[in-house]
């Protein structure tokens, strides 16, 4: 790290952004954590996607780089204020808003006609055990086991604005410049990882969040956490493995065209900092990790 410390300058910011809710993480029924971890398992360890985090309450901070596509994982209840805040710069900057879950309830869980002008009228339900997620003509089973039932919540469409949308389809409206897309189930609270991970795909594509590493070998190994720090005059690349064996990886930067290939050892990590060409500036422990370049 003290060899590479100029290179942290002018870090280049994730194209997602998620909003941890504290409105709901300050209720007595806190779905906040198990949301927001769920999302961060998916996005990062199956999707391979990166993303940085923002306060409902300290929304500004999005202007400084604006993302792409802004995320709010089941929140459930939700400041009015912040979800106006985040709507207007839908409208005004073309940002992509992902919610899933109810989108009615105010910061104290009191139902509100907050958005009935966007999506239409809505009625606040309990989950069932098994629930179908729709997205472009396709169904995904949504299960919601032991007690979340008894915990969550979902909205059923009355009088939708999106055409044809039916029952738990997900809505893809326009907004202004940007887009809203919405489901009604509380996916991130649900027992399996399928629909989350298609409903987060369809979004990022939506939005047209571009992925920053190609991974031509482990990419498919979920206990592999991987990305790259990009800054003005190079890149950190940070590599996890919480995967039971050895894995061979082999990702290629788009950016520079360079690909890297390393053995990532089962429990431990790989780091390694690269120039604004794409060469090899410093690797964490040499005498272990062996980084091979390639074009």
């Amino acid at each position: 790290m003290n060899d590479i410390r100029d290179l942290f300058t002018d870090r280049k910011l994730e194209e997602t952004a998620v909003v941890f809710p504290y409105s709901n993480d300050f209720s007595n029924r806190s779905l906040a954590f198990d949301a927001t971890t769920r999302l961060t398992r998916v996005m990062s360890y199956d999707l391979k996607q990166p993303f940085r985090a923002v306060s409902e309450y300290h929304l500004d901070s999005l202007k400084w780089q604006l993302p792409k596509l802004i995320m709010i994982p089941s929140a459930h209840n939700f400041d009015s204020t912040s979800l106006e805040h985040l709507l207007e710069m839908v409208r005004s900057f073309g940002v992509t808003l992902l919610v899933t879950g109810p989108l009615g309830l105010d910061p104290y869980w009191k139902v509100s006609d907050r958005v009935d002008d966007i999506i239409g009228q809505r009625r606040l339900g309990n989950v069932q055990r098994e629930e179908v997620m729709s997205l472009e003509g396709q169904t995904f089973p949504v299960s919601f086991g032991q007690r979340r039932i008894a915990e969550v919540a979902k909205e059923e469409q009355l009088s939708p604005k999106a055409d044809g949308a039916m029952g738990d389809e997900v809505v893809n409206l326009p907004l202004g410049k940007g887009r809203l897309i919405w489901s009604p189930l509380p996916l991130e609270l649900n027992g399996r990882d399928e629909p989350i991970a298609e409903l987060y795909r369809y979004a990022l594509t939506a939005a047209g969040v571009e992925r920053e590493l190609e991974w031509i070998d482990g990419g498919d190994q979920p206990g592999l956490y991987g990305r790259k720090l990009n800054f003005e005059n190079g890149g950190l690349y940070i590599f996890v493995s919480e995967f039971s064996r050895d894995t061979q990886v082999r990702v290629r930067d788009k950016a520079t065209g360079l690909s890297y290939a390393f053995l990532l050892p089962r429990s431990r990590s790989v780091l390694f900092a690269v120039d604004r060409e794409g060469q090899l500036l410093a690797v964490y422990r040499p005498e272990d990790v062996n980084i091979e370049v390639m074009q």
